[in-house]
């Protein structure tokens, strides 16, 4: 309740992501994007490796216990970055990019399919090459709609 007139709170604004103030300027779709593009080379330039686990000896009051620390799989980090820029400009694709998304789709479902325990390592970096093609796909996208050279989302309609 609102102490000054008895009356319930008003819920809260609807921010809307494009007009997100953050640091001192307006947070466009197109900053998020060029951010996550800018992540994902960062992921791509590490050397991809599975996740493991470090064990760790400390002193803990005058005894030496094991401590554990995951070090996470890269190219799941990778591959989980290049998801997340896919379904930021999922609806914005244009018929050429669904069509691709479609195909790589179809390669992933057959990949999951012939997985095998065995051979685990050899699906990860499958899915991991899958996901490459899918970021050069998304590259492409962006530069078909002229995106990187100034032009918005907003602007293809004119």
């Amino acid at each position: 309740m609102n102490p000054n007139n008895n009356q319930p709170n008003p819920l809260p604004a609807f921010v809307d992501a494009e007009e997100y103030y953050s640091h001192g300027s307006n947070l466009t779709i197109k900053d998020i994007i060029l951010h996550h593009v800018r992540r994902i080379g960062t992921l791509a330039s590490k050397e991809m490796c599975g996740g493991y686990w470090i064990e760790k000896p400390i002193s803990v009051s005058g005894n030496i216990i094991l401590t554990k620390n995951y070090v996470p799989d890269s190219r799941e980090e990778y591959i989980n970055a290049v998801s997340y820029l896919a379904d930021i400009l999922y609806p914005h694709f244009d018929k050429e990019m669904r069509e691709a998304e479609k195909e790589l789709n179809i390669k992933l479902e057959s990949l999951i399919e012939k997985q095998k325990p065995e051979v685990q390592e050899d699906y990860k970096y499958n899915k991991y090459i899958l996901f490459r093609e899918l970021f050069r796909l998304l590259n492409s996208f962006l530069f078909r709609v002229q995106y990187l050279e100034g032009k918005s989302f907003e602007d293809e309609g004119e």
